[in-house]
């Protein structure tokens, strides 16, 4: 859903100037918000995916359930802190109100937010796990360590299958896609039954029939390309593929070819889509880390102001940014588990090895299982899902970008620059009391 309503930032509606800018990650919009507001324009107004899926629980979910959303308690498991404060933000409460963005006074989308260590550390607590600290690797790290341990060691079990963005029967072939959901060049007549006729059930996304693959198979979703995604949403890369597509007609198929503009900072890579004559048609970045961040807004704010839609572009010359305040993006987060010990600090933790870990090659670990999963993950662009398709027939009753989505998948943002500067002062004026009560 989160890809989906980004794909209408480059449409002709677009409200924001060039380079849009990533929304998902919480960090990133707080800094923006409180010491670079001049960039707010540029800023996606798309939720970030957690509160998307927040809107859907408390409001899609609840309803076909007969309960009231109060009555929900949702929580979602997140690799980052600042998740949690997202979650307590005022426009994330309540029923979708006139204008952007919501602001009501109701339950809050999502009740709790719990990081993937806080979870191993309650597995840990819950399989009675008791570890102590050792060798300066804290009891929570190695709690956590434990607990997703003994998470894998329990018997695998049928993903829920409403929500859950699985696949059963034969595996789909490369080039298979279900049902799209619409978009603001679509009518709403959308055959979400079309799996029906090939022997599939429509309540799951439908693989086709005769591929080869064992009848019985069970595999996750992916994001577009088994090449492309990544470990922080996969924002750039569908939004890029989907630019292409809508706008110059070009298919891009397989992995983006990335270059890195400076040896020394793998955290900031680009991209771009040549056109026949060789002219640059698309020109999308990643930029993960404060100092990119930094570098990045530095560079768009002199354009900041200017909201008017035009072909000119700012002082960064990208089109679309993925921002993400965590070096090497979401997988490095600050709630994820951090690499393993070296072997022998604590039993029974896995293949040992000859050293430590670096955070690098676990976050290289991860990015591969994020992938392939093991053989268990099959590509699939978003808006080839057909619970995706039902949602906007059946519950949006909108095409992706119109009235009702935006009511729903949309946000807005505050300038609050001007408190985090009285918060400044006020922090100096008792830093400056505290010293003459000292000197006193």
């Amino acid at each position: 859903q989160s890809q989906n309503q980004n794909q209408s930032q480059i449409q002709i509606q677009n409200p924001n100037p060039l380079p849009v800018l990533a929304s998902a990650c919480p960090g990133w919009v707080c800094y923006a918000e409180k010491q670079s507001p001049g960039v707010l324009p540029h800023i996606s107004n798309v939720k970030s995916p957690q509160q998307v899926m927040g809107t859907i629980v408390k409001r899609r979910v609840a309803a076909a359930l007969g309960l009231d959303p109060a009555a929900v308690f949702h929580v979602a498991v997140m690799p980052c802190y600042d998740k949690k404060l997202e979650a307590s933000r005022g426009d994330f409460r309540g029923e979708p109100g006139a204008g952007d963005g919501d602001g009501g006074e109701g339950p809050p989308d999502v009740d709790c937010v719990l990081t993937t260590g806080e979870v191993a550390e309650l597995l840990a607590g819950a399989f009675g796990i008791a570890v102590k600290e050792r060798d300066g690797y804290s009891t929570e790290a190695a709690s956590a360590r434990e607990g997703a341990a003994a998470l894998a060691r329990v018997p695998p079990a049928p993903l829920d299958g409403w929500l859950a963005s699985f696949g059963t029967g034969r595996r789909p072939s490369p080039s298979s896609s279900g049902a799209r959901a619409p978009d603001g060049d679509a009518d709403m007549d959308v055959d979400v039954d079309a799996g029906v006729d090939a022997g599939v059930d429509a309540g799951v996304d439908a693989p086709l029939a005769g591929s080869g693959a064992d009848a019985n198979d069970e595999w996750v979703w992916g994001c577009d390309s088994k090449e492309g995604g990544g470990g922080s949403g996969g924002y750039l890369e569908h939004v890029f593929r989907y630019a292409a597509s809508k706008l110059f007609g070009i298919e891009v198929r397989g992995a983006l070819e990335y270059k890195i503009p400076r040896a020394r900072n793998p955290d900031l890579r680009e991209v771009t889509l040549e056109g026949p004559d060789g002219t640059t048609l698309l020109r999308f970045a990643q930029a993960y880390g404060f100092r990119n961040i930094q570098n990045m807004v530095r560079k768009i704010k002199p354009t900041a102001h200017d909201i008017h839609l035009g072909t000119s572009r700012d002082g960064c010359g990208y089109d679309y940014v993925e921002i993400m305040a965590c070096p090497s993006g979401c997988l490095n987060g600050g709630g994820q588990l951090p690499p393993p010990p070296p072997p022998g600090e604590i039993e029974g933790i896995g293949v040992a090895r000859p050293r430590a870990m670096t955070a690098k090659e676990l976050v290289d670990e991860l990015e591969t299982k994020y992938r392939w999963g093991d053989g268990t993950v099959e590509p699939r662009p978003p808006d080839a899902s057909l619970e995706v398709a039902e949602a906007y027939r059946d519950w949006v009753r909108g095409a992706v970008g119109s009235e009702r989505a935006r009511a729903l998948f949309h946000t807005r943002y505050h300038d609050r620059g001007a408190e985090a500067e009285a918060a400044a002062g006020g922090a100096v004026a008792a830093a400056a009391q505290l010293k003459l009560t000292s000197d006193w």
